[in-house]
């Protein structure tokens, strides 16, 4: 398959683009939601990644074990 989710995203986008004859944009992100938004950031023909920062974080200090209040 594909090593990242922008390389898929750019391999559909051309199959539509030279199947179908017109361009699209693709968002991507971890929910449904942040992707619709990730996909109106730059038109025409684009792909655009959101990322949720709220996500990345509390990972983060779950992995260390730690919580957000500790680090202030």
């Amino acid at each position: 398959f594909y090593s990242t989710p922008l390389e898929a995203a750019a391999k559909i986008q051309t199959e539509i683009r030279d199947t179908l004859g017109f361009t699209v944009n693709i968002g991507i992100s971890s929910n449904k939601l942040l992707a619709k938004m990730a996909s109106d950031f730059e038109k025409p023909n684009r792909v655009s990644l959101c990322i949720d920062f709220y996500a990345v974080f509390h990972q983060f200090y779950d992995s260390v074990g730690t919580g957000w209040r500790a680090t202030k």
